[in-house]
């Protein structure tokens, strides 16, 4: 995901926001606008290894445009809304085929266990 519009903070700065500040301040920076994200993936090469996540492609592989998230809105109940919120990894929509990963398994089995926690 690569931002339309890079916001910096300083870290001395951030260090003087409360914990929450970015979700507190995003209906009033939509406010201003839409935020826009554009979707890029990377494509493996034949020899990259998509079952390592710790070896890195090399920087030349080409990268694709998948869409753009543009939020324009925020959900005024946002921190009720988020808890009804579950990402799987490997619930795939039709066309897009599971990968060899093994962390998906793994990473489909924690986003589960920490949903349970936040909707007892």
């Amino acid at each position: 995901m690569i931002p339309e519009r890079v916001v910096h903070l300083a870290a001395v700065d951030a260090a003087k926001q409360p914990p929450n500040f970015l979700m507190d301040e995003l209906p009033e920076r939509l406010g201003r606008g839409p935020v826009t994200f554009h979707l890029r993936a990377q494509l493996a090469g034949a020899d990259d290894s998509t079952k390592d996540p710790t070896i890195p492609w090399p920087s030349d592989r080409k990268v694709v445009e998948l869409g753009v998230l543009t939020i324009d809105k925020a959900v005024p109940n946002s921190a009720e809304a988020e808890k009804k919120l579950l990402f799987l990894p490997g619930q795939l929509t039709d066309g897009i085929e599971e990968s060899d990963d093994p962390l998906i398994d793994i990473r489909n089995g924690a986003y589960a266990l920490s949903f349970s926690r936040r909707n007892p």
